[in-house]
């Protein structure tokens, strides 16, 4: 004990039931009752959750420290008396501002989206990504893209995405060469209606290409910015986090937990 309180490293060791745990809580309470100043919290590591619960359970039982100033990091615990001073248990009702709530949500939801779009854009056979397709094409070849579809003056009641439906219909036809006309219309078809499959398949081919060689710039942009948002969704709980563990007087984890949280660690020194 005199080493313990004198020393900046001391090593406690000896068989099971020497008293090594004994004189870890008469050492906590040694630094609790002789600091003249804020310490911050008291960190407690333990090779397995069954010694960290009894160690816990010990300054908590001998009253050296207040169970409402013990947390617990790690979810493994299986004590009852510790339950409600678990990290897990005190998230839940820790407070939060209405400006933390809100950035929470918008970066989850900025998250969502970012997923949602990158797999429309990949999945060759959906319904979003041919809607992408034909987007794109009404920014790059408009002209065509209007040969194609016809006249939309009957569509002015449709959706945006109702129009995007009907261009992506209206080009998988013209790509199969399934549209009927009778003598009359036959007079307006365009240019591109009068193409040979062979060519309107190149043609294809071609644009998509270019559109697959954006999106794939496009998917490295996604990535950076769904890897911004996720680090800032880390820095957001982990504000939460910090913000319990530094009002603890003690904060108690595994070797594992430690390792797993050390930038937590690190925060609290």
């Amino acid at each position: 004990f005199a080493a313990a309180m004198t020393q900046d490293v001391c090593l406690i060791q000896g068989p099971p039931g020497t008293g090594k745990s004994y004189v870890g809580t008469k050492i906590v309470h040694g630094i609790l009752k002789n600091s003249r100043r804020a310490l911050g919290p008291i960190l407690v590591v333990c090779y397995t959750n069954h010694a960290l619960d009894q160690f816990l359970e010990a300054l908590v039982g001998e009253k050296i420290v207040p169970l409402g100033n013990v947390v617990r990091v790690g979810g493994r615990s299986k004590s009852t008396a510790l339950k409600s001073r678990t990290l897990h248990a005190l998230r839940q009702t820790a407070y939060e501002s209405r400006e933390e709530h809100h950035a929470f949500r918008a970066t989850v939801r900025g998250c969502y989206e970012i997923e949602e779009s990158t797999l429309a854009a990949f999945d060759v056979a959906s319904d979003a990504r041919q809607a992408l397709f034909v987007g794109w094409l009404g920014r790059m070849y408009p002209d065509e893209l209007a040969e194609i579809c016809g006249d939309e003056n009957d569509d002015l009641r449709r959706t945006a995405q109702d129009r995007l439906n009907f261009k992506a219909m209206r080009c998988r036809q013209w790509e199969a060469g399934e549209m009927q006309y009778n003598g009359g219309e036959r007079a307006r078809v365009s240019e591109m209606w009068m193409l040979p499959l062979d060519t309107r398949a190149e043609i294809l081919a071609v644009w998509r290409d270019e559109f697959t060689n954006v999106y794939n710039a496009q998917f490295v942009d996604d990535v950076d910015e769904y890897e911004a948002r996720v680090q800032k969704i880390a820095e957001l709980s982990n504000a939460k986090t910090l913000r319990l563990l530094k009002n603890a007087t003690v904060v108690g984890m595994t070797t594992t937990g430690c390792a797993m949280h050390q930038d937590l660690v690190r925060c609290l020194a």
